[in-house]
């Protein structure tokens, strides 16, 4: 490979892994700009490096899905001024991961293990702060200290709430995880994975909680023989046949689960009001949020509610079939960033996160990297059938 092409991609990346963990600010524009400047220094490198021979498949469907949402916005959005935002938002996405898959894969593993741990060390000190401004303005400090860590549930100081706080950390606890068997720093990276487990709890998020325990046991499952796995598959079903009378209380006790009852609820008691155009191709981002609430004023929260709201019917499953098709082309290790995601979403996920598809392109690059190499690590059972 020519030493241009793997130096101007490093350059590229850099800037990438470099600004996002500087994840300061609201959901507003002010959020962005680390992320945004940087990945726009960054596409601006890769047009540059003409040497590098692009992925056919990969820069297809990017593109592709791309122009097709926002042709949705542009049909669905009737404000033209938060069209533009809307466009930056979704391109943000989409340009961020199509640079990381496609130029990881020119560098070597121990530059792809720097990159990973610089960036990641990176968000443990924002988190770091966080959580130690959090923890200082928390009315009843003594309280917290003695084990009442529900205080610690307020506004952040860098994040729009802790639940987003929760996503962040578990963005790059799905990279660590994933990539920590294919470095020689096991032991920086399992202190990293301890650490950011500890910022996902402190969020206080059940929803990254949750789904954090989940990529555990489902890291565990994927070690399995098949035999184990049938056996799991029938123990699994049977716990959850069981238990669905007991999980259906619980959600409608719950306040959390009740108000997501509620919003499933308005959008079937919506779906008669809204014209035929917003319910296709939604609203846009900025009024899409809120259109599916159950309470006028507040965000719809679910994954789904919210991508009917932004781009509508045809937008939620054009979005699906994106992660279905990146997870063919990765024959499937994509979802080990997709699934933890997409649990979440049945609680609280913006579609258009940019955290979502940093952790996809970092998977995607790692896992067209062993497959341009036919690299095949004995010990790592998500790359170890190429």
């Amino acid at each position: 490979m020519n030493f241009r092409v793997k130096s101007y991609a490093f350059l590229s990346v850099f800037f990438i892994f470099l600004t996002n963990p500087i994840q300061i600010g609201q959901y507003g524009v002010e959020r962005y700009i680390p992320i945004l400047l940087g990945t726009n220094v960054a596409f601006f490198i890769f047009i540059i490096n003409k040497n590098g021979k692009a992925d056919t498949k990969l820069i297809t469907g990017c593109y592709l899905f791309f122009a097709l949402i926002i042709g949705c916005l542009a049909i669905g959005s009737s404000k033209s001024n938060e069209f533009f935002y809307d466009f930056t938002k979704i391109y943000l996405c989409f340009l961020l991961f199509y640079l990381l898959a496609e130029q990881i894969r020119y560098l070597s593993f121990e530059k792809i293990s720097k990159l990973i741990s610089t960036s990641a060390t990176l968000a443990i000190l924002v988190l770091s702060v966080e959580l130690l401004i959090r923890i200082l303005t928390t009315s009843n400090v003594i309280s917290v200290l003695l084990g009442n860590f529900y205080e610690l549930k307020v506004n952040s100081p860098f994040f729009s709430d802790t639940n987003a706080v929760g996503l962040f950390a578990l963005s790059y606890f799905i990279v660590i995880y994933f990539y920590k068997d294919l470095t020689k720093d096991k032991i920086k990276y399992n202190i990293m994975l301890s650490l950011l487990f500890i910022f996902i709890l402190t969020s206080l998020s059940r929803a990254a909680i949750i789904t954090a325990i989940f990529l555990v046991l489902y890291k565990f499952y994927l070690k399995c023989n098949s035999k184990l796995k049938l056996i799991l598959n029938f123990f699994l079903f049977l716990c959850f046949f069981v238990s669905l009378h007991i999980l259906v209380k619980f959600v409608g006790d719950d306040g959390s689960g009740a108000t997501k009852l509620l919003i499933i609820e308005s959008v079937i008691n919506k779906y008669d009001q809204i014209n035929l155009i917003n319910l296709l191709f939604g609203f846009g981002i900025t009024d899409g949020s809120y259109i599916y609430s159950y309470q006028e004023g507040e965000y719809s929260h679910l994954l789904i509610t919210m991508l009917l709201g932004h781009v509508g019917v045809i937008g939620l499953f054009l979005y699906f079939i994106f992660f279905i098709y990146i997870a063919l082309i990765s024959k499937g290790r994509t979802l080990f960033a997709s699934l933890p995601f997409f649990v979440v979403g049945l609680s609280y996920l913006h579609p258009f996160l940019e955290s979502i598809f940093f952790s996809h392109g970092v998977i995607m690059g790692v896992y067209l990297k062993l497959k341009n190499e036919k690299f095949i690590p004995v010990d790592n059972y998500l790359i170890s059938k190429l």
